[in-house]
């Protein structure tokens, strides 16, 4: 084979690499976003059937594959090669399938976001949804509920447009067994992680209020959104 022939076969083998790279992170973008749709389905199906009881609402999606850029990342910090290290080797030891529990849905019309919550903030769950933080309350429960989200890169993904909530927007939550709360925006803050557990804790209210957090800015995660929300109607 001449030196020619060889290069081309190289060149073309390298931009087919290049090509397949480039489309990684679209494709689990993609079957991210039907998982969530079908997240979505499922739970409206259910509360149809198990509207004002006690039932429990739950959805399995599979533990590796679909990753988020970043999703090793610490709440409270940014995340540094121990700590990747650790996130790896715990997802190696989960089975090939997650039950993830619903808390509900969250929407908020304002900025077109509408996924689930899940009563878990793992790097799983936060693929196809948000998660309530272990630490705070539930919905409803008097205290401080807290919603961990991504801000991912790609418009209309999880928390990407949190940033653009405003003051006064409108928070719906519906619960697993029928109950909506409506909550209204007064407060939008960036925090350093070190101050998040002044935001996220139950007892950080002793009154119904729901917390929002996601990682800010897009692409450098140095800093947190938090957006707080209080009850419809309340002072």
């Amino acid at each position: 084979m001449s030196k020619n022939k060889t290069m081309i076969i190289i060149a073309v083998l390298l931009f087919l690499i290049g090509v397949c790279l480039l489309l990684i992170d679209p494709i689990k973008n993609m079957m991210r976003d039907e998982k969530t749709d079908e997240a979505l389905q499922i739970f409206e199906e259910n509360l149809n059937m198990t509207l004002g009881d006690d039932s429990v609402i739950t959805f399995v999606v599979p533990a590796k594959g679909n990753e988020i850029n970043g999703e090793g990342y610490d709440l409270f910090d940014v995340v540094d090669e121990a700590a990747q290290s650790a996130h790896e080797s715990a997802l190696e030891e989960l089975p090939d399938d997650v039950t993830l529990t619903y808390v509900g849905i969250i929407e908020i019309e304002s900025v077109d976001i509408k996924i689930p919550i899940w009563d878990s903030t793992s790097v799983v769950a936060l693929r196809y949804g948000a998660g309530k933080y272990e630490e705070s309350a539930y919905p409803g429960e008097g205290k401080n509920c807290t919603i961990l989200g991504h801000r991912m890169r790609a418009e209309g993904k999880l928390f990407h447009s949190l940033g653009e909530v405003k003051l006064d927007d409108v928070i719906r939550i519906t619960l697993t067994d029928g109950k909506e709360m409506v909550y209204v925006v007064d407060q939008i803050e960036t925090i350093v992680p070190e101050d998040l557990e002044n935001y996220i804790m139950a007892d950080c209210s002793d009154t119904e209020r729901l917390t929002l957090v996601t990682c800010t800015p897009l692409g450098n995660p140095t800093h947190r959104l938090i957006v707080i929300a209080h009850p419809l109607g309340e002072n």
